[in-house]
């Protein structure tokens, strides 16, 4: 018995274990193994198996794990393909464990996301970017139900995204309310700081990016808990299952150092965690931000406590103050608020002052400023 005549029953099962969806029509291109891409070589690996290209798959596979041995995504396609071969495909696939199924999690969202939402999502920026600031022209997007992180930058013209990369949120999902419940919250946050990897436990792999949650929002809502970081993987794995960790975002050492080395993070970098994403062309994010320009008015009565509303009027009042305006407007994702901007302020001494606000609409449909920080 060849490679090549193995029924198409065994490729049918492979498809229905990876997608649970059944069989799906496949349009992607073969391409050739590239090292550097190690996604890349995994999404052409899975595609040679759904299309019974035994031989092929098996190539790739062994040249995939040859440079990265830690792939344990790429061994389990490995015995699935040998498997099918020894004509036990659908018996493996049944196969129950944690371990198994967290991998098989990871094969399913990488591959869905090839097949349907990057080519969807073409052209299209998520509803929560409605403007982002020119002075941090950077934005992380993480996007929950497709376990991927994007960097969009704002170029001037609008919002290009310009990589995205698999992640691992917390074991028990995302909405974080308090210490230890093993959740990746969801909201709108910033990068604080960076730690490298050789100044962090292994588990922390290449490095982290350190977040400031529990932000203004989240204290007010009596969320508790800290630590939420953007970070590498423990020694041992590529990535693990798409919930392994304990609240953190985290992606494969290689992934960190790219996105670390690539791009300049500042501290300030917002990071937006969205639990329900929308993607809309870029038409509508303008029409929208116009629209939220022209309703939001910076008379609002000020609803936060009396201490905080006199530190921000000593801080930013001192000196006579020019606003020059909105520079972010972000739908606020998850519970606690509708909408967050920032408004620069710039004193007759050149001093330059950025406003966080966090905005919910009334029974009267008017927005009502409920926080704001300096």
């Amino acid at each position: 018995m060849t490679l090549r005549s193995i029924s198409k029953q065994a490729v049918i099962t492979f498809l229905s274990v990876l997608t649970g969806l059944g069989f799906l029509h496949l349009n992607v291109r073969a391409s050739p193994l590239d090292p550097e891409k190690y996604e890349q070589a995994l999404l052409t690996a899975t595609r040679l198996i759904s299309t019974g290209a035994w031989e092929n798959a098996l190539s790739t596979l062994n040249a995939l794990t040859d440079e990265f041995p830690q792939s344990r995504v790429s061994h389990l396609l490995k015995a699935d393909v040998f498997a099918a071969l020894a004509g036990t495909g659908e018996k493996i696939s049944k196969l129950k464990s944690l371990e198994i199924e967290s991998l098989r999690q990871q094969i399913k969202l990488r591959w869905r996301n090839h097949q349907e939402f990057s080519d969807k999502n073409q052209g299209l920026v998520p509803d929560k970017l409605i403007k982002v600031s020119a002075q941090q022209s950077l934005i992380l997007y993480v996007d929950l139900p497709a376990a991927r992180l994007y960097i969009f930058r704002n170029n001037g013209q609008g919002l290009v995204s310009e990589a995205d990369y698999y992640v691992t949120i917390g074991k028990k999902g995302f909405g974080k309310e308090r210490e230890g419940d093993l959740k990746t919250p969801v909201g709108i946050y910033s990068i604080s700081g960076y730690k490298p990897g050789s100044t962090l436990h292994e588990r922390y792999g290449h490095g982290a990016l350190t977040l400031d949650y529990p932000n203004p929002l989240d204290q007010q809502l009596e969320r508790t808990g800290y630590g939420i970081w953007i970070h590498g993987t423990e020694p041992g794995w590529i990535n693990r299952g798409p919930f392994a960790s304990d609240g953190c975002i985290t992606l494969s050492n290689n992934d960190f150092k790219d996105l670390v080395t690539r791009f300049d993070l500042q501290s300030g970098t917002r990071v937006v965690i969205d639990d329900q994403p929308i993607w809309k062309p870029f038409k509508w994010i303008e029409a929208t931000g116009d629209s939220l320009v022209s309703e939001l008015s910076f008379n609002h009565q000020i609803t936060a406590s009396p201490a905080k509303e006199e530190s921000v009027a000593n801080s930013v009042h001192d000196e006579k103050s020019v606003d020059h305006g909105l520079t972010e407007i972000l739908l606020y994702p998850g519970s606690g608020a509708e909408l967050v901007t920032q408004r620069l302020l710039l004193s007759d001494m050149q001093r330059k002052t950025t406003i966080t606000e966090y905005w919910t609409r009334n029974d009267d449909d008017i927005w009502k400023l409920t926080h704001r920080m300096e």
